[in-house]
């Protein structure tokens, strides 16, 4: 025979549960709203940064391979295809500068170039083959861009709502150290594809 109190332990046992079932549901949406979107928004950072450093990689790459140094740069500053790919993944690329890096073997001395100035006669790669010193010539991208979160406000908190300010670099070898045939003639005038 079921009694009155059998039925309340009943009743009091099921009421319990679903006290339980409120407050989980009070924790999960706390839980999304403070740490699952919060994370999922700053990931976007590093998976921003990694495509514009490989992007930014691929263009110094790309610009190794020209001919002579002021197409590499022609490139650089006038196919801006590589920019727009980088800003339709929201990165923003600023203060770009290409330079030429001289090295001899030993790695002792290191000569930075601008993307106006060419290279010295004594480190040209006549010069220093009979020297009998094989000098390294990379070229080096450098630039600044603006890495933003997945929801970027443009104010507040940098990596949370605001985007972060990286310096990225990246160098790749010169390919072509050899003279411009139309100026071999005269020994004394000739000219290198790495300065022209």
């Amino acid at each position: 025979m079921i009694t009155a109190r059998n039925k309340v332990r009943k009743n009091s046992s099921r009421s319990k549960c679903g006290a339980t079932l409120l407050e989980f549901a009070a924790a999960l949406s706390l839980f999304f709203c403070c740490l699952f979107v919060p994370l999922i928004d700053i990931a976007f950072i590093p998976v921003r940064y990694l495509l514009a450093y490989n992007n930014l990689d691929t263009v110094v790459h790309h610009m190794s391979l020209f001919e002579k140094r002021s197409q590499a740069l022609q490139f650089l500053h006038a196919d801006l295809s590589w920019k727009k790919q980088l800003e339709s993944c929201g990165v923003t690329v600023k203060n770009v500068k290409a330079s030429l890096i001289v090295c001899d073997p030993a790695g002792s001395s290191k000569l930075t170039l601008a993307e106006g100035a060419k290279v010295p006669s004594r480190l040209l790669p006549s010069a220093v083959k009979s020297a009998g010193v094989g000098c390294t010539y990379a070229l080096e991208l450098s630039t600044t861009v603006d890495i933003p979160p997945l929801f970027d406000s443009h104010v507040g908190l940098p990596g949370f709502s605001k985007a972060i300010e990286f310096k990225i670099s990246s160098r790749a070898q010169w390919e072509n150290l050899s003279p411009d045939p139309y100026t071999t003639g005269d020994s004394k005038s000739v000219q290198y594809y790495i300065n022209e």
